[in-house]
């Protein structure tokens, strides 16, 4: 008799994180070791009339508005590995770090249809790594669904990543029929405290993954059912 296979994506993930309570957490900032470089770097001379710059890969395009520099600068795009908690795709590390800018340059992180599924694309942020390893999330930030970027302005270099507020790990996985596979949510907290503010960047730190304690309670679907059925497979959140 041929096997069937279950696919299993991150269909069920918005119905878990709105349904989380009774929990309790450890809260600690999230500190990691520096991304690696992860591609080729870019750069570009920029002068007081302003420029853009784009990664290699495309995915990030910096844009610099005129009277941000004064003289002729060299700006750089090196993408790295993405060492933030939930982190989604690349990062980047812009340079020249420790240039004092006149007017706010502007970030733009582009994804397309295959990272996310409609709803998702509401779960990401923006992250920034400092020299000491530190990793906060930007409070201000415009997600366009549309054009498919995320995007933000930003007063000095560092290490920029996109990031999920809720991630499932494996994010998707075939299993065969009568095979089980451990499931886990990872997700962030995003609530408002009060933004540190870091060159006029308005920063909050970002927290580790979470782990769910037994008395959280949770609705788990596969393709939109409630724990699923024998035909596209079931879910169990014990």
């Amino acid at each position: 008799m041929k096997q069937l296979l279950i696919f299993f994506s991150l269909f069920a993930i918005l119905g878990v994180y709105g349904q989380e309570n009774q929990t309790d957490f450890v809260f600690r900032q999230a500190t990691t070791k520096k991304g690696s470089p992860a591609g080729s770097l870019t750069e570009n001379r920029i002068d007081k009339n302003g420029g853009t710059l784009g990664s290699d890969d495309g995915k990030l395009e910096l844009i610099v508005p005129a009277g941000a520099v004064n003289k002729k600068t060299r700006f750089s795009i090196q993408p790295v590995t993405n060492e933030a908690p939930n982190g989604s795709g690349k990062a980047y590390q812009l340079e020249p770090s420790g240039t004092k800018f006149s007017k706010p340059l502007r970030l733009v992180f582009r994804y397309d249809s295959k990272e996310y599924k409609d709803e998702m694309q509401s779960l990401m942020g923006i992250a920034m790594q400092d020299s000491k390893g530190r990793w906060f999330r930007l409070t201000k930030f415009i997600l366009d669904t549309a054009a498919k970027t995320i995007s933000a302005d930003i007063n000095h270099f560092s290490s920029y990543g996109r990031f999920d507020a809720v991630k499932l790990d494996p994010l998707s996985a075939r299993v065969k029929v009568n095979k089980q596979l451990k499931l886990t949510i990872r997700y962030l907290d995003t609530d408002d405290d009060i933004p540190i503010s870091e060159d006029g960047d308005l920063l909050v730190p970002l927290t580790p993954s979470k782990e769910i304690k037994s008395s959280t309670t949770a609705i788990w679907a596969v393709n939109g059912i409630e724990n699923g059925n024998a035909e596209v497979g079931q879910i169990s959140g014990a």
